[in-house]
């Protein structure tokens, strides 16, 4: 993607070691090594509820898992289509597949809010 003149690439793991292996491998291989941020999919939740830091959500007046979920669709739902449209524009991905897949991206964010911010 770097090559097709992409300034900026995510690269998504599932644990930490692999995506420091992932860096140390496009750094050897690509120039400028900044232009690929690898990270895990824990890593990558808790960058896009950074981003919205400024939002409304006070975690203590949330009791439901539900409520969390609402507030995330609400707040992080246009970067959550971005990151899954590469997988919508597959024609082999089905409608139900696609919502599941939204519903997981959403799970795993609130899994990562409250393991980060309301358990510490």
């Amino acid at each position: 993607l770097v090559g097709l003149g992409h300034d900026k690439v995510v690269y998504v793991t599932f644990n930490k070691n692999a995506a420091e292996d992932a860096t140390r491998r496009f750094y050897a291989d690509i120039s400028p090594p900044t232009a690929i941020e690898c990270m895990t999919t824990h890593s990558l939740a808790f960058k896009c509820w950074k981003k919205h830091a400024n939002c409304d959500l006070r975690t203590g007046l949330m009791t439901k898992e539900e409520d969390i979920e609402n507030t995330i669709e609400k707040k992080l739902g246009g970067d959550i289509e971005n990151f899954l449209a590469p997988m919508k524009r597959n024609p082999k991905n089905s409608t139900s597949f696609l919502t599941s897949t939204y519903k997981q991206v959403v799970f795993f964010i609130r899994k990562q809010f409250i393991g980060s911010f309301v358990q510490h």
